[in-house]
């Protein structure tokens, strides 16, 4: 797996973070309106979702196969694929994790532990403002 360095930084993580996590939350203070004692059960199942399927990118358990080559766990988690789009991914192919205390893996680290409940958090306060709950 052959892939070039670029100079622009493109993350699977932003996905999660700004959009999938965030709508996620938005989506739980919709569905808990009328209940809101189950919003934090169903916040937690959907955190431990994320972070399994996350992780298991991240860690290469797993990857995406019909997207090829973009589609390889770890490699997908902080390029999202984007040599589809013609861009070149800013991350080589080796994995990240490789070397534990690396700069990738203590960022991925904080984005795992900080960034993903937090963007949870922040959809589901938007929610919760939506639906008249403050």
């Amino acid at each position: 797996m052959a892939l070039s360095d670029a100079s622009a930084l493109h993350a699977s993580f932003l996905l999660d973070t700004f959009l999938l996590l965030p709508a996620s939350g938005f989506l739980i203070a919709y569905l808990t309106r009328n209940r809101p004692d189950k919003a934090p059960a169903l916040g937690g199942l959907t955190l431990l979702a994320f972070w399994a399927i996350a992780g298991g990118l991240y860690f290469d358990l797993w990857n995406f196969p019909f997207l090829s080559e973009a589609g390889q766990g770890n490699h997908f988690m902080w390029n999202s694929g984007i040599e589809l789009l013609g861009l070149s991914p800013r991350w080589p192919a080796q994995p990240t994790y490789a070397a534990f205390w690396s700069p990738a893996n203590l960022a991925a680290l904080i984005l795992f532990l900080v960034a993903y409940p937090s963007a949870l958090a922040l959809g589901y306060r938007w929610g919760n403002r939506k639906w008249h709950r403050v």
